[in-house]
C-alpha cells in the first residue's frame, strides 16, 4: 500500500463533558430502571433486550432535557460506572472524616461538592 495515495482520516470530534445537573438525571433515570439494570439474566423479565430498551429510555431522556450534546446509550454505559466510583469515593471521604482520621470536616466540603452520606444510595 502507497502511503501517498491512502485516504486521509476524519477528524474526530469530541463531545462536551457530563455537565453535573446531565449527571444528577442520569442517576435520577437510572433509579427508575434500577432492578431491571442490575438484575441477573436468572430472574425473570431480565433480559439483554429489556436492559437494552432500559438504556435506550435513559439515552433518549437526557438528549429530550440536554439536546446540545447528544448522550447515546454507550455514553450513558460508559459514564455509569464512572458515577458509581465518584460516589464511593465521597462515601470513603466522608467516612473518614467522620472517623477523625486525619481529616477535618470543614476541609471535606469545598466548593459545590455535595455530602453524600453512608446510608444514602445511587442506585
Amino acid at each position: 500500500m502507497d502511503l501517498c495515495t491512502s485516504t486521509p482520516k476524519k477528524e474526530r470530534t469530541r463531545k462536551t463533558n457530563w455537565s453535573p445537573d446531565e449527571t444528577k438525571y442520569l442517576v435520577e433515570l437510572y433509579k427508575e430502571h434500577a432492578n431491571l439494570l442490575k438484575g441477573s439474566f436468572n430472574t425473570a423479565g431480565v433480559t439483554h433486550k429489556a436492559k437494552q430498551e432500559a438504556w435506550e429510555h435513559i439515552a433518549s431522556h437526557l438528549h429530550e432535557s440536554y439536546s446540545d450534546g447528544k448522550r447515546t446509550v454507550k455514553d450513558c454505559q460508559k459514564r455509569w460506572p464512572s458515577v458509581q466510583s465518584d460516589a464511593k469515593a465521597r462515601i470513603a471521604k466522608y467516612k473518614q472524616a467522620v472517623k477523625g482520621t486525619g481529616m477535618n470536616m470543614t476541609n471535606f466540603v469545598s466548593g459545590e461538592t455535595k455530602l453524600v452520606t453512608p446510608n444514602q444510595t445511587w442506585a
